[in-house]
């Protein structure tokens, strides 16, 4: 018996949180925008608009989308509170930060 009640508070704290939100980062000369606030298991979907190749790296090494070609996209799932700053490796003066909240 507890074990259901247990998996009943679980299923209803995640019915009041919310279905889950992506959210789109455009990159064209630094990141639009730069700074995005979202609740966590929200996605963030980051797309290359420019000419030139782009990347989404943190500031702790926690993620890395790769090499990112015009007209590519990458997505990363937010599952926990907190702040994740990031740049662009290839153009450090381009920068982001992901505020989990």
């Amino acid at each position: 018996m507890k074990l259901f009640a247990l998996a009943a508070l679980l299923l209803a704290a995640a019915l009041a949180a919310g279905p889950a939100n992506t959210v789109a980062v455009a990159i064209k000369g630094g990141f639009d925008p730069a700074s995005v606030d979202i609740h966590p298991g929200d996605t963030m979907q980051w797309t290359n608009h420019d000419d030139r190749d782009h990347d989404v790296l943190a500031a702790d090494g926690s993620f890395d989308s790769g090499n990112l070609k015009s007209g590519q996209s990458w997505s990363r799932t937010f599952p926990a509170a907190g702040s994740y700053p990031y740049s662009c490796a290839l153009h450090p003066r381009e920068k982001g930060v992901v505020n989990v909240k």
